[in-house]
């Protein structure tokens, strides 16, 4: 029986990773329109097709299902098997899926699909800094593998959201192997300014429609990636004070962003801001006092 519209952007989200919500933020549509879609409640936009396409990297001719080429399929089936694999707090899970992704690409070398996954989950068992998901005695071979992936994707990618997380990857690879130069060669490749994003790009174009109710639900969506954002260096600098003995210029910058957040929210709770790398800033603010 042939899958409708709906099931083939539910299988193609699972497949590269995705949550209704992420999935959502890069169409700019609520992830409620992707709920409908993926429940056959209702089906994208004529304008919304080639976007979708381009995030999954297929035709268009596969979201409506007249090319159901094996090749994409079967990836699709890869990459659902590696992650019902894969057990939270097992390396061994996590290994054995990546090398069901590794024999994938054996047999499909250039499938994007397969590729993306398989670059997440190396860079994932190659960082030291990630704790029990660290792969140590596979990392010196999985790195150079996932490199060569960064950079297909890279190559290959449509997608200025997929290309970017493949060079951030990269960034993050040769810093944690001393490669400074080529980190930093990545690192310039991305934008300085921080209004370079879908939600305040889109709250222009529909300021020019004189939509200005939906500007303004672009511009707070933007405010609060903006905010999570500044959150994130927040924790980031407090951490580099504290790491370098610096406890009370740590404390400063903790206690100026929750005056920051007061500021803007006063009487309601903020959203649960957090840096997942770098952790709470209140945790951060009371390792920093008790130092």
């Amino acid at each position: 029986m042939a899958m409708t519209m709906g099931q083939i952007i539910k299988k193609l989200r699972k497949g590269r990773g995705f949550t209704q919500e992420e999935l959502a933020e890069r169409l700019g549509v609520t992830y409620q329109a992707i709920s409908k879609w993926e429940n056959d409640s209702g089906l994208p936009d004529i304008s919304q097709i080639v976007p979708l396409a381009t995030i999954f990297n297929v035709s268009t001719d596969f979201l409506f299902g007249i090319d159901h080429t094996s090749e994409t399929e079967e990836a699709l089936k890869i990459v659902s098997n590696a992650n019902s694999i894969q057990e939270y707090g097992k390396l061994d899970t996590y290994l054995k899926a990546y090398d069901v992704l590794l024999d994938g690409l054996k047999k499909y070398p250039n499938n994007y699909i397969i590729t993306y996954n398989c670059m997440n989950l190396g860079v994932s068992l190659s960082l030291p800094d990630n704790g029990w998901i660290y792969a140590e005695e596979r990392a010196e071979a999985i790195i150079p593998e996932t490199i060569r992936q960064a950079n297909f994707i890279i190559t290959n990618s449509k997608n200025i959201s997929d290309i970017l997380w493949a060079r951030q990857n990269l960034a993050f690879l040769y810093s944690a192997n001393r490669k400074f130069d080529l980190a930093t060669t990545e690192a310039r490749k991305f934008p300085v300014r921080t209004d370079l994003t879908l939600y305040s790009t889109m709250a222009i174009v529909n300021e020019y429609m004189g939509n200005h109710e939906r500007e303004a639900t672009y511009l707070c969506s933007d405010i609060d990636y903006l905010l999570q954002a500044f959150e994130n260096d927040v924790a980031r600098l407090g951490k580099a004070y504290y790491n370098n003995g610096n406890y009370t210029e740590a404390i400063e910058v903790y206690e100026r962003f929750f005056a920051v957040m007061q500021a803007i929210f006063k009487d309601e709770c903020p959203p649960p801001y957090h840096d997942f790398d770098s952790g709470d800033c209140y945790l951060l603010l009371a390792q920093a006092y008790l130092a």
